[in-house]
């Protein structure tokens, strides 16, 4: 065997072997957080002593610790992070995901002293990112193995409940699927399609990760309630660092109401990515037959009975970007069948 197949079956194999490893999400405890009012950057510095803050827990609005409080504070939360468990699944994936939740209104987030993200601008801009997920990456080279790392978070807040209010709180080795991205179009911005009219899907795929992705790409065609009606399946490759844009996926036509698109990306070990596309066919020409089915009041009474053993667990969360001086407006959320 030639130095240079050697060279290349290694190659292959470590690739492969990257491709394989995972680890296990390490959770971030929800507790026992430092917290203090304020703005200082010098807070978002790993060496900065704060043993003097205050601890507070993650997943609720600051409010309920510290009363009303419109203006900036500072979370931090240091953590080990052990190498033995992730340092291989972190050098194939280039680094980890930073999972803080929600944050109300807008936040800095810092890895040891460097800024990984943020979302929403800080006054006087206000620009609210209130009910978003946070997920931020983290480069492998600025974690410390076995060692403290300290995770900072500013926060400004200028109404309603504040702070880190709720979510996922976790660290995970990055992945081909955090670096990896499906766009779907219709012909055009409104989502709909004529009667009679092909169904035409332009989809684009986006791959930032280390290594070149092959697989199957799947095209499915669902009402909402999730009935599968068409499909397609092809064969794809996109190289690392590049952004393929495929001719477009076309169906035949299909009758007057709503759709969506279920676009899947599954690599060869079998690892998903989705993404799901809502449109509609001729909305203004759906009638709703008059005629009741004769199981309409048994359908009802049955899922009645069936909701009432859900406890409702109503949640009421502010959203300032709505409210007025003379009005507060909120999010009212509770659960259902299904969850």
């Amino acid at each position: 065997m030639s130095y240079k197949t050697l060279f290349l079956m290694c190659c292959f194999l470590s690739k492969l072997f990257c491709h394989n490893i995972t680890a296990q999400p390490l959770a971030l405890p929800t507790t026992e957080w430092r917290f203090k009012t304020g703005d200082d950057l010098t807070w978002a510095t790993p060496q900065y002593n704060d043993t003097d803050w205050q601890n507070i827990s993650v997943g609720t609005p600051w409010e309920t610790v510290i009363g009303d409080y419109d203006s900036i504070a500072w979370y931090r939360k240091t953590l080990v992070i052990d190498r033995k468990t992730y340092r291989r699944a972190v050098k194939c994936g280039g680094g980890m995901v930073l999972h803080i939740g929600k944050i109300d209104d807008a936040d800095e987030t810092y890895f040891n002293g460097i800024k990984i993200g943020a979302m929403g601008e800080f006054p006087p801009a206000k620009i609210t990112a209130w009910d978003v997920e946070r997920a931020y990456i983290v480069p492998r080279n600025i974690i410390n193995w076995h060692q403290p790392n300290v995770i900072a978070v500013r926060v400004a807040d200028w109404g309603g409940g504040g702070g880190m209010y709720g979510g996922d709180y976790k660290l995970e080795p990055l992945t081909w699927k955090q670096k990896v991205k499906i766009d779907v179009e219709t012909h055009d911005k409104t989502h709909t399609y004529a009667l009679n009219q092909p169904i035409d899907l332009n989809i684009t795929l986006s791959n930032n990760s280390r290594d070149n992705i092959s697989g199957n790409l799947v095209i499915d065609i669902q009402t909402y309630s999730d009935k599968t009606v068409a499909t397609q399946s092809h064969k794809i490759q996109v190289l690392k660092g590049q952004k393929m844009s495929f001719p477009p996926f076309q169906f035949d036509s299909l009758p007057t109401g709503f759709y969506h698109a279920l676009v899947t990306f599954q690599d060869l070990q079998g690892i998903s990515l989705k993404e799901k596309y809502g449109f509609a066919v001729a909305p203004t020409a759906f009638v709703r037959p008059p005629t009741l089915p004769a199981d309409f009041d048994a359908f009802w009474k049955a899922a009645r009975t069936e909701l009432d053993s859900v406890p409702p667990q109503f949640t009421l969360t502010p959203t300032p970007q709505y409210s007025t001086e003379k009005t507060d407006v909120f999010e009212v959320e509770m659960h259902s069948l299904g969850d």
